[in-house]
């Protein structure tokens, strides 16, 4: 693929840039473990999409090493979750089959032995085993069909703020991050989710129904605080200050929602 062939490319404050051409996304990476990890959990991803039919995981074409770049297959006309989230009439539909999708990532075997578990339990006693994590569960990393009948997860990497690990982890770190992104609220943004306690509700809900090992609320009552301030603790991302300072106000409700469980 040729640079001039490019659609177009979005560079994003972690330095990882996406490059569009017609068919393929090219992500430039900036770190090999990183790099590694994602190749490794999206083709984990996918076999856990055959297997259960609730997803698709766009294909891994191509990847290379020495340039930390990896292809991935460009999936047309779709839309973020997020964005059918805040416009959508039929938003309950969409978040249970978020929910489900979730749940059969997590119900996916465990990999071989050697794999190393992921770590984060940011200093939460945990009672639930480790499961496959995606590792950045938000509603921006959904993608959603026209009709809202698919979803396929993208995006199979933690975000710089939190370490690489390994793929597997505990749930509550997928479940916090979806329902952090329902309440999350940017600056000028024109159209937030509505209503995400609702949802967060109905997706909590449709992740227990279909989840194959019992859902300890205890743990992701405990677990989505110390995610939070692991999310707002700017000194390790200082030029996201003010954004972060923003956000208190909706990830306050957010907070709340999770401790009246």
């Amino acid at each position: 693929m040729n640079a001039s062939d490019a659609e177009f490319e979005i560079c994003k404050a972690s330095g990882v840039r996406l490059v569009f051409f017609r068919d393929a996304v090219v992500k430039h990476l900036v770190d090999p473990r990183r790099m590694r990890l994602e190749l490794e959990k999206t083709q984990m991803g996918a076999v856990a999409a055959r297997a259960s039919g609730r997803f698709d995981v766009p294909r891994v074409l191509a990847y290379d090493f020495d340039h930390l770049t990896i292809a991935f297959e460009r999936l047309h006309d779709v839309s973020s979750l997020r964005q059918v989230l805040s416009d959508s009439e039929n938003a309950d539909e969409v978040t249970m089959r978020a929910a489900e999708a979730l749940a059969a990532v997590h119900n996916q075997d465990p990999p071989p032995s050697d794999s190393p578990s992921w770590g984060p339990d940011l200093g939460v006693r945990l009672t639930a085993p480790p499961v496959l994590v995606h590792g950045d569960f938000s509603a921006t990393n959904i993608l959603c069909s026209p009709d809202s009948q698919r979803l396929a997860l993208i995006d199979w990497a933690p975000p710089l703020w939190l370490p690489p690990g390994g793929p597997m982890g505990p749930g509550c770190l997928d479940l916090s991050f979806f329902v952090l992104s329902l309440f999350l609220r940017r600056p000028f943004e024109p159209s937030p989710v509505a209503d995400p306690r609702r949802l967060a509700k109905i997706f909590l809900e449709g992740y227990r129904a279909e989840l194959r090992q019992p859902f300890v609320v205890e743990d992701f009552k405990a677990y989505f605080p110390a995610l939070l301030s692991k999310f707002l603790d700017w000194t390790r991302r200082p030029r996201a200050k003010l954004r972060l300072i923003a956000c208190y106000p909706s990830l306050n409700t957010a907070r709340s929602f999770v401790r009246k469980l």
